[in-house]
């Protein structure tokens, strides 16, 4: 004799592991940022490309790191309204200093000082 498992119970499990889930991932990232924000190393990224993945536009930015070019991107490019908008802006980026492929974007600093962007490297 089988039983028959109830739908509300099933659609219960499903939403207490997705909020689970999304719960953990974000503790998880912001215990890489704050992480970031103890070994930082400041310095200035780049725009200098979009890209469409999954139905998504990303907004591509490298930044220099002790002479070795690190790339990264953000789907998330507010205030901006789009990502074309950010292309060839420089902005403040903070770089782990012992991994520097894990990077803040900061997108309300942006910086237009030339000579601060070719102390970057950039």
């Amino acid at each position: 004799m089988k039983k028959k498992v109830n739908k509300n119970f099933v659609t219960a499990v499903i939403i207490v592991f997705l909020v689970t889930f999304y719960f953990l991932n974000e503790r998880r990232n912001k215990r890489i940022d704050t992480d970031i924000i103890d070994n930082k190393h400041e310095t200035v990224a780049k725009f200098y490309d979009v890209e469409y993945r999954l139905r998504k536009r990303w907004a591509l930015y490298m930044y220099n790191f002790n002479g070795v070019i690190y790339k990264g991107k953000i789907n998330s490019y507010k205030p901006y309204s789009s990502p074309q908008d950010l292309l060839g802006k420089f902005f403040v980026v903070d770089v782990h200093s012992k991994n520097p492929e894990q990077d803040i974007i900061y997108l309300d600093r942006e910086v237009i000082d030339s000579l601060e962007i070719a102390r970057s490297g950039l």
